[in-house]
């Protein structure tokens, strides 16, 4: 089994449009140059195929192999086919009556996670069915001196932050894509703020270690970060109350991270995408933060796209 070693840079914190996902290289050539049988992409940078096929693999609610057999570029099946009608046709609509915004009508717009639309509307939906709801009073909202305060009170404050060199995290990652029988294999993260090197022999995308290479990092720069950010309300994560923050981007959309309200540890961030399509979220999930030495470390973490979810779970971690 070949060994995978990536070399990830930990500059992504939170600065600038730092949490934007890299952008391509210069060479990021046409798809129909770099892939086959391409009929309806042409044009799209290659770097943008993943993520429109996420993007359309999310909104029907079903995995790749609902239009691709191993062979990815085979037309075996008719699902494809029916895929590209739907593309034309949504770009014909998006043309025609949104002065050609491509994003002003999506496959999510119609398809809400089914493969067939429902057409039908439902008489719980009825307007006289509906009773105002009562206007609650909103409970008023930290400052997000305060959110940031928390949490590095509750990782283990400033001076624990600032003494820490490098993390040797060891455990298991696992991959799941609804095509394949979940995979896991052991892993070794090195990190240290700046750089990061995770080597297993699971093959994955490579997405799934940014947050690996940037929480530590963003630790220490949370005072250039505050301009950038403001808390937006609370949200609901994995069960608990958080507050959202917005992180601002020099372009692009805003990404948000989620603060627990209880405690203050980090429980999220989303990240949302733009594709030639529509907008495609991954999330980060921080779980089983754990005290070692001085700092609480989070010993599993989770990266979740529609076609991917890989899991790192830790059970050896050592600050130096």
């Amino acid at each position: 089994m070949k060994r995978l070693r990536w070399l990830v840079a930990g500059t992504l914190i939170v600065v600038g449009t730092a949490f934007a996902q890299q952008a391509p290289s210069g060479g990021d050539k046409p798809v129909e140059e770099t892939k086959k049988n391409i009929k309806v992409l042409k044009g799209m940078p290659t770097s943008q195929l993943i993520p429109v096929m996420a993007f359309m693999s999310n909104s029907l609610g079903v995995t790749c192999a609902h239009c691709h057999t191993e062979k990815w570029e085979s037309d075996e099946k008719e699902e494809k086919d029916v895929a590209r009608g739907m593309i034309n046709m949504v770009k014909d609509i998006n043309d025609r009556h949104f002065a050609g915004d491509d994003q002003a009508i999506t496959c999510n717009t119609c398809h809400q996670g089914h493969v067939r639309p429902n057409g039908l509307p439902n008489l719980a939906d009825a307007g006289w069915n509906k009773k105002p709801a009562a206007a609650a009073a909103a409970a008023p909202l930290p400052s997000i001196d305060d959110v940031l305060a928390r949490y590095v009170t509750a990782v283990g404050g400033a001076k624990a932050i600032a003494g820490v060199k490098a993390i040797v995290e060891t455990g298991t990652v696992m991959r799941e894509n609804g095509r394949t029988d979940p995979a896991s294999k052991p892993v070794r993260v090195a990190l240290e703020t700046g750089k990061v090197s995770v080597d297993t022999e699971l093959s994955y995308p490579p997405e799934a270690n940014q947050e690996i290479s940037s929480w530590l990092g963003r630790l220490a720069h949370l005072d250039e970060a505050k301009p950038l950010l403001r808390v937006a309300g609370i949200a609901p994560v994995r069960g608990r109350d958080a507050y959202a923050v917005e992180v601002k981007a020099g372009q692009g959309r805003p990404d948000w991270l989620y603060f627990d309200v209880k405690d203050g540890l980090l429980l999220r961030r989303r990240h949302e995408l733009r594709t030639p399509l529509g907008v495609l979220p991954a999330e980060y999930d921080y779980d089983d933060y754990r005290l070692v030495e001085s700092l609480k470390v989070p010993f599993k973490m989770t990266w979740s796209r529609a076609d991917y979810k890989v899991t790192h779970t830790f059970d050896d971690v050592k600050v130096q």
